[in-house]
Parts: C-alpha cells; sequence; structure tokens
C-alpha cells in the first residue's frame, strides 16, 4: 500500500464521474467532502495488500502515529490510484479500504471520513507547509509480519535458574527457605514490587561488595565496575561467547548500551 499524507488546513472535494466499471454506490454523504485542519491520507491499494486483520491494524496504526505527530483535528481517507503502477482489483482495493476506514474509526481520538471510491473527483487542498504536513509510506503485509514477529521476539521473560540448570518462570516461580534475598530480587525487578518503607534489598550491598555500583554522574539505570567488578564482567563475556561458538551457527560479536 502506498500512502501519501497532507496535513491539510482546508481541504474538500467532489465528485464528477465514475473512473471505474462498478464504483461504490454513491450516497450524498459520499458526493462531495470538506475538512479543515485534517490529515489527508491518499490511498493506492496494491495487489499484495490484504484485508487480513493483523496488516489492517498496521495500517490503521501507522496512520494514527502520523496524525498524533501532526495533531490533526479529523482524519480524511481518500483513494488515489496514482501512487503506484501495481494496483490491486477494484473490487479487491474497496474491500481492503473499508477493512482500514472501519478499523480507523474505531482507534481513532478524532473523527474519521473518506472519498468515495471509483469515481473522479475535482479536489482543494490548502497544506500547512511545516516539516511534518507532506510525508509518505510504503506498507506491505511483508513488513507488518516481520514486525509482528519482531514485538513477539522482544517480548520480556524472566526465568529463575537453578544451580543444577533448573529453569523455572520467574512469574510462578516457589521459593525455598534462604532464598529471601532472590525473592526480593524477582519482586522488584520482574514484579515491578518495591520494598516496604523504602529499604534496598539485600543484593544491593553485594553487589556493592564485589564493585557494581549505579554511578552517580549519569542516569537512573548506569552501572560503574570495580576492578573486580570488571573482572567478572569480562570473564562472563568469555564464556558466554564460548559458549555461543559451541552452536555450530555463525556468530557476530555487537556492543551496545542498555540499562541494568
Amino acid at each position: 500500500m502506498r500512502l501519501l499524507f497532507i496535513h491539510a488546513e482546508d481541504f474538500s472535494y467532489q465528485v464528477r464521474d465514475k473512473a471505474v466499471e462498478n464504483p461504490e454506490p454513491l450516497t450524498p454523504e459520499l458526493e462531495r467532502g470538506s475538512a479543515k485542519n485534517a490529515l489527508v491520507v491518499f490511498m493506492s491499494v496494491e495487489e499484495n495488500d490484504t484485508d487480513d486483520p493483523n496488516y489492517v491494524d498496521y495500517v490503521a496504526d501507522e496512520i494514527l502515529d502520523v496524525l498524533n505527530k501532526v495533531k490533526a483535528s479529523q482524519v480524511v481517507l481518500y483513494p488515489y490510484a496514482h501512487l503506484s503502477p501495481n494496483l490491486a482489483k477494484p473490487s479487491k482495493a474497496l474491500g481492503v479500504l473499508l477493512a482500514v476506514y472501519n478499523k480507523l474509526r474505531e482507534k481513532s481520538p478524532v473523527p474519521v471520513s473518506r472519498a468515495p471510491f471509483g469515481y473522479y473527483k475535482a479536489f482543494d487542498i490548502k497544506c500547512y507547509g511545516h516539516p511534518l504536513s507532506e510525508l509518505s509510506k510504503s506498507l506491505s503485509p511483508n513488513i507488518a509480519s516481520a514486525q509482528a514477529v519482531q514485538q513477539v521476539v522482544s517480548r520480556d521473560y524472566y526465568v529463575v535458574l537453578t544451580p543444577n540448570g533448573e529453569e523455572y518462570d520467574a512469574t510462578k516461580y516457589s521459593f525455598k527457605p534462604g532464598e529471601d534475598d532472590l525473592k526480593a530480587l524477582v519482586e522488584k525487578e520482574v514484579l515491578k514490587r518495591e520494598l516496604e518503607g523504602g529499604k534496598e534489598p539485600r543484593y544491593i550491598d553485594y553487589c556493592r561488595k564485589f564493585g557494581f555500583e549505579w554511578e552517580p554522574m549519569s542516569d537512573v539505570g548506569h552501572m560503574r565496575y570495580g576492578p573486580a567488578a570488571t573482572l567478572m564482567m569480562e570473564l562472563v563475556e568469555d564464556y558466554a561467547w564460548r559458549l555461543a561458538n559451541e552452536l555450530g551457527i555463525p556468530v557476530f560479536k555487537i556492543r551496545g548500551h542498555q540499562h541494568v
């Protein structure tokens, strides 16, 4: 799908004539329209587009993302076949457009309207001209699927790993006597519960003992490693690297920064 976004100060259109053999039925509501401070979305439905709910939701979210940035008062969907050389058949295109329209009406915080499909239309548009007032996007079901997979893969999942190699879901783990510190750690980091009275969990003392400390000169979450802590981190990194190379698949190192 190809989308052209115009943040319009004023927009209006009027139907002139049929553009396809069997356009959608024309109603007085669709025959003409106007809007102010509108995000006008010119849409071309392509051959590989589909009305699958996941894809429709993805397209709607992409439109809402632009809407949130430009702060328009309404959205107008405008079928526009001139953005792509690989157009879907009219019946399919109309189905996809209606699916996106209905999904937007469910999710949008502002009113959503549309121009009719299958007609030549005269229109007037006055673009605001700010940096985000003219944007374009190219969407496809493949991109939507890849993003859905990425979201699933990147979902947080915590486990408790015992010394003998057993693995338990951290949210369902039954803590044994003597595991009070582990319980405090899981409740704070996994369940996001704070200790009563604002107390520090005891594992913070263990971290300080070996040189793991918060860096006061940076924002929350950045660590400072003393000599012992640095040695421990390097040993863990070397061990992890050896294990990764034993997998029998290509392994590459990357380096970035994350909050601890």
